[in-house]
């Protein structure tokens, strides 16, 4: 009797270990027919015995089938990838246990052109100025993964009112000067071949300040005391190129508001 439970113990674990499922991979894409615009999420998927501990593995990838590895060993086994170049790609994953065992797995996924908005940026120069300042607008820095710039579509929009001003192809400088002082925001759209476009703006101030005017300011008495008059004389002052130009003046204190504009020249500080 005892012979006959050994050797049905010894069958029973036989029969275990022979219906014990083998360590698999599979992985799976998150987009059926990609294009080189989207990013391609992957993910590698485990299989084997019951309570298989997947945190035991690590996964890299090789996104050209060519048999060098594109990734490091992760922990993680989800990655996204965008494929730039149209084509077929045999995809390969391999998963490495802390026991050193290896499964790998393949997919083939074929990814079609796609073409994508310009991404627009344009600098200003200055930064600011006057309602005499003439602004170079420079775009030569915006991107489109598909076309060069000669192919884009560059429109101006200096006043934030949807109507363009300047339109040209192929070239991304234009220069603008702006009549009143203000706060002005310049919307730029790019627009591509396939008709994709997109905006990007920045505000440039125009101030009040003309620096053709030249300051002249002289105070009586040069040296003052705690209680002295202070007469200030602007007389001297000066339009650059043009001196027969009529100045106006105003005049404000430390703690004060500027006075109201006038031909007068003087100011009294009592």
């Amino acid at each position: 009797m005892k012979r006959i439970a050994l050797l049905s113990v010894l069958v029973f674990l036989v029969a275990c270990h022979k219906d014990e499922a083998p360590v698999g991979l599979s992985l799976a894409c998150s987009i059926a027919k990609p294009t080189t615009v989207e990013p391609v999420v992957c993910t590698a998927r485990l299989t084997g015995p019951e309570g298989l501990d997947t945190s035991r593995y690590l996964y890299r990838w090789d996104w050209e089938g060519d048999k060098v590895w594109d990734t490091k060993y992760s922990a993680i086994p989800v990655v996204s990838w965008t494929f730039t170049v149209a084509g077929t790609y045999n995809i390969s994953v391999e998963a490495l246990s802390e026991d050193g065992e290896v499964v790998t797995a393949t997919q083939s996924l074929k990814v079609a052109q796609g073409y994508s908005a310009p991404k627009p940026y344009f600098t200003c120069s200055p930064d600011s100025g006057n309602f005499k300042t003439v602004f170079t607008f420079d775009a030569s820095q915006t991107r489109d993964a598909q076309e060069s710039i000669s192919l884009l579509t560059f429109s101006w929009d200096f006043d934030n009112d949807q109507d363009y001003e300047v339109i040209q192809k192929g070239n991304p400088l234009t220069t603008h000067q702006f009549e009143k002082p203000g706060t002005y925001t310049v919307n730029l759209m790019v627009k591509d071949t396939s008709k994709l476009w997109t905006r990007f703006q920045k505000q440039v101030v125009v101030n009040r300040t003309d620096t053709l005017i030249v300051p002249v300011v002289r105070i009586v008495p040069e040296y003052p005391g705690d209680r002295d008059t202070l007469r200030m004389y602007a007389d001297q002052s000066y339009y650059t190129g043009n001196p027969a130009m009529v100045l106006r003046y105003s005049w404000k204190k430390p703690a004060g508001a500027w006075t109201q504009p006038s031909e007068n020249p003087e100011y009294i500080w009592m």
